[in-house]
This record gives C-alpha cells, structure tokens and sequence, in this order.
C-alpha cells in the first residue's frame, strides 16, 4: 500500500475496520442472549436469522444498489446497520430482537458486493491503475 492508495480509499478502509469489529461480537451474542434471558431454541433461531437473512435480502438488495447507485446503497447500509446494531442492547423480548436483528441484517447487505464495486468505480474515476 502506498500513499497515494492510502489517500484515496481511507474511507473504504475505515468502514471495513468498524464493520469486522461489528462482525467480531457476533462471537458473544450467545452469551447476550442468554443474558437476556432467551432459550437456546431462540438464540438459535436468532443466529440463524443472520444467516438467512443474508441469503434472503442480498439479490433484493443489489437490486437496490444498481437502481440507487452503490455509493447511496453503500452509505445507508452503513448507517442503517450501524444504528440498528447499536439498538439491539435495548431489545429484551425475543420478537423485539427477531425484529431488530432482521432490520439489521437488511441493512448489511445493503454494503456486501456494492461496496467492492464502489471502490472499483471510484478509482476508474479518479483513472487509477489496478492491474497488478
């Protein structure tokens, strides 16, 4: 990495430091959930709706990236997800946090694919080289 790529893509690199540090306290929801008291049959269900939810909302949400643009899709799934992670402490039923975690995994796959392709456009933009 150079200077100038530094220069360029801080923003893109900040945003994947804050995702993977969101992505790494889904290692501890098990032991949130079972602070707040839910069965292993629904903090199961729980993890899993992250999964699925992924799978279900990605074409959707690309969709809404090549309508939109990426950088608009991009954005608001950064928010969105960042402001409804944030939220799910204050969630104590299991339909509260189905319901949050749902609208969370939403808005994060607003990010995944548009993001790549964000940066991709934003350097053919600026005409840098990317060949190796």
């Amino acid at each position: 990495m150079n200077l100038k790529e530094l220069k360029l893509l801080w923003p893109f690199y900040l945003g994947i430091f804050i995702a993977g540090i969101t992505n790494a306290a889904e290692a501890i929801y098990v032991v949130f959930f079972l602070s707040k008291e839910l069965a292993f049959v629904q903090i199961s269900f729980l993890v899993a709706l992250i999964t699925f939810g992924r799978l279900f909302f990605e074409i959707p949400t690309g969709a809404i990236a090549d309508l939109f643009g990426r950088k608009r899709s991009v954005i608001m799934g950064w928010i969105g997800s960042g402001s409804t992670f944030a939220m799910i402490p204050f969630f104590n039923t299991f339909k509260g946090l189905f319901f949050i975690i749902l609208i969370s995994t939403f808005f994060s796959t607003l990010v995944t694919g548009a993001d790549t392709a964000w940066i991709v456009d934003y350097l053919k933009k600026k005409k840098v080289n990317t060949t190796i």
